[in-house]
């Protein structure tokens, strides 16, 4: 559920940006992957304004029959440049968007937003500054827009191994190249269309 969400995120403000409804696209959109960690990520990697999205975790919020209830943290870091100066950046200038208007347009974006999933609509969170020297020098400001959700985690697995018979045989159809002409769309096993088949019984012991 963390990476449908997260990618549900992404899609809803990629959209919004592709059809111009901020009046402004954004040039980099993606998953945190610590862009703003160094030099080399700032200079090589970052177009502005940019936008990441990152899962900060979960809490256990209760329990609904045989599923646990999470509440997970997710926040949008929002980033704008602006080389006239430090002010320009949040506010914006000569056409360039600042981040506080980022942060309006984020807000509004995904709040209550539930994308069709099994989720709470998404709630609005804390909105944190990230300040760092070499951002500032840079003329960068970048803020971390948090959002939380709630969603049932999977059953105990505990009674669904329970269910399961001794792992005795191991099956397996090897498809040549992937995707080709065994399952998904076939029922496993599937060794009328498998390029190979292997099968290994396991001793009790081995077992």
């Amino acid at each position: 559920m963390i990476g449908l969400v997260e990618n549900a995120i992404l899609a809803r403000m990629k959209a919004a940006s592709d059809a111009g409804v901020l009046g402004y696209k954004y040039r980099a959109l993606e998953s945190w992957g610590g862009q703003f960690a160094d030099d080399d990520q700032l200079n090589k990697l970052i177009q502005y304004p940019a936008a990441y999205v990152a899962y900060l975790g979960s809490t256990p919020s209760g329990e609904t029959g045989a599923y646990d209830q999470q509440t997970a943290r997710f926040a949008v870091m929002l980033a704008s440049q602006n080389v006239r100066n430090e002010a320009a950046t949040r506010h914006g200038a000569a056409g360039e968007v600042g981040v506080y208007q980022m942060i309006i347009d984020a807000q509004g974006l995904l709040k209550r937003q539930d994308f069709g999933l099994d989720i709470s609509g998404l709630s609005l969170g804390p909105v944190r500054p990230l300040f760092s020297g070499k951002l500032e020098t840079r003329r960068i400001s970048v803020f971390a827009v948090e959002f939380t959700t709630i969603y049932s985690d999977a059953p105990d697995i505990d009674a669904q191994i329970e269910e399961l018979d001794d792992f005795s045989t191991f099956h397996v159809n090897w498809d040549l190249p992937p995707l080709g002409n065994v399952a998904p769309a076939n029922e496993l096993p599937d060794d009328e269309n498998a390029d190979a088949t292997s099968t290994q019984t396991f001793k009790e012991e081995e077992a």
